[in-house]
């Protein structure tokens, strides 16, 4: 598949190359050449491009290609709607900016369903056009009534004009001046401003209620209690005369000795007690033997509880204690700041937005959107408001964020780039014994010892925590290779 033409033009320019060495870079690297090949061994056809620059051109003509692609995918999607003219087409092939070139097919794009798709399918387009378009007063309730359809939802004239401000708001979010002006009050103007987000902790939270206790008891209830136990007949005293009858075994089986002791005692007249203490005896007496038996053993002592002293937990500090009440303007934010809120605010801890002046916006919406003297101007200014609050002003914010977002990014890399650069040229140790040391704790120092010629000589493990006998050994093992091997730098890891 042979590339996308493009204009080099355009990439020279913005590197400030010769046209003809960026050509020329063009054609090697879509042969399949590498970067480093083309570094190395196509100098003389290149003029001498060094690595950067033959990455920023290949990033530029990517960047080029997908926009015509683009392009192209756009014209034939407008073609097909029947809205493609002369002059739309001519703006969309001259333009060099993405996001201009998605401005242009904002009002042709498929929307979801919307409210103004809706109002849309009930026919309400053409009494938005005559609003936006007429120069004389028009009688909003006499022309709605003219489109009230109860079989399709349209119940009330308010439901009417109500569909009709969805879809003047929705036009007014495709006017491209206005995108455009909003765009240059964000960069001029905007604040990045973060806030704290609270969470519920353990302190603050809100302490439960605390379980009824019997003394918390409702005083009926525990009345009621005491007149079911009253009334029990197991609660009743037997009379003199009577004795108590030893519960029946279920089967043969189940008559044991524990069993026939236990009936044994209970048919000992009630009469033989003491008088006094007739009654109480019985009243005492449960039931079941199997109750009596264990009611006659002494009760186990309950153990001591041990108090485990639990090891309280260090605060960790807040990385984004400098971004609990932030505000700053976007143009004077440093890149690291807003690397450091988009952290905060993906980690659930910072709530961000961009800050600006509501008036000087809506000012921006009227001077571009509302026709001067227009008769309706108040029901567009309206329109207006309700479109600049509910979609222009969120999407242009989002625009925004991405942009200085993508700038921090890119200015990052480019630090990083550059120190792993420095790092990495750094001139190399001559003619000198090393011993390198890898900082660890729980596995050791992994330790490696090399001569003048980078050849391994020596390795082991040594130990900075643990017991005393351990540590003594490893100063010992590091001070013997250093004199065994006669060394004469020692390099020490900074990761741990």
């Amino acid at each position: 598949m042979d590339p996308i033409k493009i204009d080099i033009s355009i990439v020279a320019r913005d590197l400030k190359l010769p046209p003809q060495n960026v050509e020329q870079a063009i054609e090697l690297l879509d042969n399949g050449n590498t970067i480093p090949f083309v570094t190395r061994f196509r100098k003389d056809l290149t003029g001498g491009l060094n690595e950067g620059q033959l990455l920023a051109i290949k990033k530029g003509v990517a960047q080029l290609r997908a926009l015509a692609e683009r392009k192209t995918t756009i014209l034939k999607t407008i073609e097909s709607q029947g809205g493609l003219t002369d002059e739309l087409k001519t703006l969309i092939q001259k333009t060099s900016s993405s996001r201009r070139l998605e401005d242009l097919y904002l009002p042709f794009k498929t929307k979801k369903q919307s409210k103004a798709s809706v109002a849309r399918q009930l026919g309400l387009a053409p009494l938005a056009d005559e609003i936006l378009n007429s120069e004389a007063q028009i009688d909003f309730a006499a022309r709605a009534t003219d489109f009230v359809r109860v079989d399709k939802g349209l119940n009330t004239v308010d439901d009417v004009i109500k569909g009709v401000g969805d879809l003047l708001s929705e036009k007014f979010c495709e006017n491209e001046t206005l995108r455009n002006a909003l765009r240059v009050l964000f960069r001029d103007t905007a604040k990045l401003s973060s806030l704290a987000i609270e969470t519920v902790t353990p302190e603050t939270a809100t302490p439960a209620k605390p379980a009824p206790t019997a003394d918390t008891k409702e005083a009926p209830a525990a009345e009621k209690t005491a007149d079911a136990a009253e009334k029990s007949p197991a609660a009743e005293a037997p009379k003199d005369d009577e004795k108590l009858e030893a519960p029946k075994p279920a089967t043969e089986a189940s008559s044991t000795p524990a069993v026939e002791a236990a009936t044994q005692v209970s048919d000992t007249p009630a009469a033989d007690a003491p008088a006094g203490a007739s009654s109480k005896a019985s009243d005492d007496a449960p039931a079941d033997p199997a109750k009596a038996t264990a009611a006659s053993m002494p009760a186990a002592e309950p153990k001591p509880a041990k108090s485990k002293k639990k090891k309280k937990k260090k605060k960790q500090p807040n990385p984004f204690k400098d971004y609990i009440t932030f505000e700053q303007p976007i143009n004077k934010l440093p890149h690291y700041r807003t690397l450091a809120i988009n952290r905060g605010e993906r980690a659930g801890k910072l709530k961000v937005k961009l800050v600006i002046d509501n008036e000087a916006a809506q000012k921006l919406a009227f001077e571009n959107l509302v026709p001067e003297n227009h008769p309706s101007a108040d029901f567009l200014k309206k329109c207006a408001t309700d479109s600049l609050s509910r979609s222009l002003l969120p999407s242009i914010e989002r625009e925004i964020r991405r942009e200085i977002t993508e700038s921090a990014e890119r200015h990052a890399v480019e630090v990083f780039a550059s120190n792993l650069r420095n790092l990495l040229l750094q001139p190399p140790t001559r003619n000198k014994t090393i011993m390198a040391i890898d900082p660890g704790y729980k596995r050791g120092c992994s330790v490696a010892v090399v001569d003048p010629c980078g050849n391994l000589i020596d390795s082991g493990q040594v130990f900075v925590v643990g017991n005393q006998q351990r540590r003594d050994e490893s100063k010992t093992r590091i001070r013997d290779w250093a004199t065994k091997h006669s060394v004469d730098i020692i390099a020490i890891g900074n990761g741990t």
